[in-house]
C-alpha cells in the first residue's frame, strides 16, 4: 500500500480545487473531497474488463463531500448502493492495496474517531 506516491500533483475537477484527483505510481486513480481520499478508481488490466470505481458512502463526512462524492458516482455511473459505508470502504481498499488514509480517514484497519452511527449506517 505504498501508493500514496504519486507520479503527478492534483488535478483540480472544479473550480474551486475542493474535488481533486490523483493518478498513483500503480496507476490508481484517487479521488478527493479537500484533502480526503473519498474513493480511487483502479487501473484497466484487462481491456476486457471495465474501470473499477470505489467510493464512500455521500453520508460519511460533511454535506459538501456528499455533494462531491454524487458528483463521481455520476461520472461514473454508479447507484448509492454501489458504494461502501466507512469500515467496509477501508476494508476494499486494503484489499486492492490501495492506501486511502490521511485527511479524514484515520488510521488503517477502524473506523478512527468517525462517530459509531457514520460507520453503522446501511444507507
Amino acid at each position: 500500500m505504498d501508493n500514496v506516491k504519486t507520479e503527478s500533483r492534483r488535478i483540480k475537477t472544479n473550480s474551486t480545487g475542493s474535488m481533486s484527483r490523483e493518478v498513483t505510481k500503480d496507476g490508481v486513480t484517487l479521488l478527493y473531497s479537500y484533502d480526503t481520499i473519498v474513493g480511487y478508481v483502479m487501473p484497466e488490466r484487462n481491456p476486457d474488463i471495465q474501470k473499477r470505481c470505489v467510493l464512500v458512502k455521500g453520508n460519511t463526512y460533511s454535506q459538501t463531500s456528499a455533494i462531491h462524492i454524487s458528483k463521481y458516482r455520476d461520472e461514473f455511473g454508479l447507484e448509492p448502493d454501489d458504494t461502501f459505508i466507512y469500515a467496509a470502504f477501508t476494508r476494499r481498499a486494503a484489499i486492492d492495496g490501495v492506501n486511502v488514509y490521511g485527511g479524514w480517514n484515520h488510521n488503517e484497519g477502524v473506523a478512527g474517531n468517525l462517530p459509531w452511527y457514520l460507520i453503522a449506517v446501511a444507507n
